[in-house]
């Protein structure tokens, strides 16, 4: 039975895939990935970059967004004081 959670990946996931987005992925060690979604399943992700196609766990990811959204810093905290 799939969690209401994984129907909002799967959305998202989905919808970018299709209009073939450019997406920044950061992930939980700070490390920020930029591409187009090829594919994705329950627990990982395909991420077609600069670099070449790059396999992603779920698990790792801290934050997705569009590319330009997430500003420069992969360790951004967002807002200034």
């Amino acid at each position: 039975m799939e969690s209401e959670n994984a129907g909002i990946q799967n959305d998202f996931f989905n919808r970018a895939r299709k209009d073939k987005s450019v997406l920044a992925v950061v992930l939980a060690n700070g490390k920020r990935l930029t591409g187009r979604i090829r594919a994705f399943d329950k627990f990982t992700i395909l991420l077609d970059t600069d670099h070449g196609d790059q396999m992603v766990f779920k698990h790792a990811i801290a934050t997705v967004g569009p590319a330009g959204a997430l500003g420069s810093a992969a360790g951004d905290a967002g807002g200034t004081p």
